[in-house]
C-alpha cells in the first residue's frame, strides 16, 4: 500500500493507494476516528448500488453505525438546490450525533460531503459562504474521501465547486478545513467507469496539472506533481479509455488524478477551468470535457510566458515544445471521443458575446498571459 502524508498547518492527513482498499475501509476509518460511533455515507444513485453496501458492511464490521445519504438521481452537478434537499436529512442525522462523513463517489459526492460536513458546524445558508465571503469559523465534521473516478482530485483539495442553478453559474467555496482527514484510493472502484466518463475525467486531470504548472502562483512541489501527472495521462488515459478493465492503466490514472489535485491545490486553476463553468452550467458539457475544449488553445496562448516554462515541461514529457504538446492534446481528445469544438456543444456565433461575459472570474487573473475579452472572443470564434 502506498501512503502519502500531507502536512498542513496544524494537522496532517494520509492518502492511501492500493487495489482492494474498499474492503478495509472500516479499519482504516477506525484508525482515524477511534472514538466515533455514527458516520454519514454520502454517495449517489449510480455509485451507491455498486459499492455502497460493501462500504457500509466494512464500516459496520469496524463498529460504526453507517447511515447512507444518496444524492438524488438526475443531479449531475453539485447544486445549491441539491445540497438544500440533502441538508434537512443530514441535519436530522446530525441532531442524533453524527461523528463524521464518508464520501464515496466522484467530485460531486466528495464536494457535497465537504459542504454538508461544514454546514453541520457552521450556521447560516450556503449562499453566505459561497457568494458573500463568510468564512467557515468552526471546523467541520471529520471527512473521509473515497473517490471512484480518476479526475477531480477533490480528495486532496480545500475547495468544493457548487452550481447556482438560479443564476446559471458555478462558484467555488472553500476553507483549509475542507481537506479530508483521510483519502482512500482504490483503483478497482474506477473499473466501472464508462469510456466517456473515463475520457472526461482524464482530460480534467491534464487540465488541472497544466493550469497548476502555468499559474502565476506556481511553486516547485506542485510543478513536480504536474509534470508527473501529465506524463501519466499521456501514457495511460487512452489505454483506460479503450479497455476499462486495464487495471494497470486505471491505477496509473488514479495516481495522476491525485498528483494533479496536489498540482493545482495551492496555485489554483485558470483559463480552461474558468471557461468550463459556463460550458457546464449553461450548455451542460461535462466538467472535464468542458475544460478540455479550450485546454490546447490556452496552452498555445501561454506557451512563451514565464520564460518559456511550458516549453520546458513539454520537453520533460517527451515533446519538442509546447506547440507539439498542444497538438498532442488535441489529438488525444479526438481519439477519446471528446468534443473539441464549441459548435459540438450547440454554441453558435451569436452566443460568443454572452459566453465571454460569463468567463469573468477571479481565477482568470492567475493565467500567465492577461486574458482580455478580445482574446477570449477570438479564441471562442476559432473553436466554433
Amino acid at each position: 500500500m502506498k501512503t502519502l502524508t500531507v502536512d498542513l498547518p496544524g494537522r496532517e492527513y494520509d492518502i492511501l493507494i492500493e487495489r482492494g482498499l474498499l474492503n478495509r475501509a472500516g479499519e482504516l476509518c477506525r484508525a482515524v476516528l477511534p472514538g466515533a460511533a455514527r458516520l454519514a455515507v454520502v454517495t449517489d444513485s449510480t455509485v451507491g448500488p455498486l459499492y455502497g453496501e460493501r462500504l457500509c458492511a466494512s464500516l459496520t464490521a469496524a463498529g460504526f453505525d453507517a447511515r447512507p445519504i444518496s444524492i438524488p438521481a438526475g443531479e449531475k452537478s453539485k447544486s445549491v438546490r441539491m445540497l438544500e434537499s440533502l441538508y434537512d436529512a443530514f441535519m436530522d442525522m446530525q441532531l442524533t450525533r453524527t461523528d463524521g462523513v464518508v464520501a464515496l463517489g466522484g467530485g460531486s459526492s466528495i464536494d457535497t460531503a465537504k459542504v454538508l460536513a461544514a454546514l453541520a458546524t457552521n450556521e447560516g445558508p450556503l449562499v453566505d459562504y459561497q457568494w458573500n465571503g463568510k468564512p467557515f469559523s468552526q471546523a467541520p465534521l471529520p471527512l473521509i474521501a473515497i473517490p471512484t473516478t480518476a479526475g477531480t482530485g477533490s480528495e486532496v483539495t480545500m475547495v468544493a465547486v457548487i452550481s447556482d442553478e438560479e443564476n446559471n453559474k458555478k462558484m467555488p467555496v472553500g476553507t483549509p478545513n475542507f481537506y479530508p482527514d483521510l483519502a482512500i484510493l482504490d483503483p478497482r472502484l474506477t473499473l466501472s467507469l464508462p469510456p466517456s466518463v473515463t475520457a472526461s475525467c482524464g482530460i480534467d486531470v491534464l487540465s488541472q496539472a497544466l493550469e497548476g504548472y502555468w499559474s502565476r502562483n506556481h511553486q516547485p512541489v506542485c510543478d513536480a506533481c504536474a509534470v508527473r501527472a501529465c506524463s501519466l495521462v499521456f501514457e495511460y488515459l487512452e489505454r483506460a479509455y479503450k479497455d476499462g478493465n486495464d487495471l494497470e492503466a486505471r491505477t496509473a490514472m488514479c495516481e495522476a488524478s491525485l498528483l494533479a489535485g496536489i498540482a493545482f491545490a495551492a496555485p489554483k486553476t485558470s483559463g480552461p477551468h474558468v471557461c468550463s463553468y459556463p460550458l457546464t452550467s449553461i450548455y451542460h458539457v461535462p466538467h472535464g470535457e468542458a475544460c478540455g475544449i479550450t485546454l490546447d488553445s490556452f496552452l498555445r496562448l501561454n506557451k512563451d510566458a514565464q520564460g518559456g516554462r511550458l516549453h520546458q515541461l513539454a520537453k520533460m514529457i517527451g515533446r519538442q515544445d509546447a506547440c507539439e504538446l498542444a497538438d498532442d492534446i488535441l489529438a488525444l481528445k479526438q481519439r477519446a471521443g471528446l468534443r473539441c469544438r464549441l459548435s459540438e456543444a450547440g454554441i453558435s456565433e451569436g452566443n460568443i458575446p454572452s459566453l465571454v461575459k460569463e468567463c469573468h472570474h477571479p481565477n482568470m487573473a492567475l493565467n500567465p498571459v492577461e486574458v482580455t475579452d478580445e482574446i477570449l472572443d477570438a479564441m471562442f470564434r476559432k473553436l466554433l
